[in-house]
């Protein structure tokens, strides 16, 4: 009896893991009425990676430690001095 009821537990386990994508699969992505992707939702921009590199760090692929630890530093100071900002 045990072992029917673990084979069953066992066969839906299974079949919901293989069905899951198959319903994921079938969905249409949103568009805009010119037919690009729909980007609208809630966007997060807390991070210090800018969206575009500057300019005149263009050729450099990565950052030095020292480099990473200034930009921290500074966001942080920036996010200080925003948060005690009068509104």
């Amino acid at each position: 009896m045990t072992s029917t009821k673990l084979k069953l537990m066992l066969i839906l386990a299974v079949g919901a893991l293989v069905a899951n994508p198959a319903v994921s699969v079938g969905q249409d992505l949103p568009t805009t009425s010119w037919g690009s992707p729909d980007l609208q939702g809630v966007w997060d921009f807390r991070t210090i990676t800018p969206l575009q590199r500057p300019e005149d760090e263009a050729e450099q692929v990565f950052l030095t430690e020292e480099e990473a630890a200034n930009l921290e530093e500074a966001a942080g100071d920036r996010n200080v001095e925003l948060w005690e900002a009068d509104a």
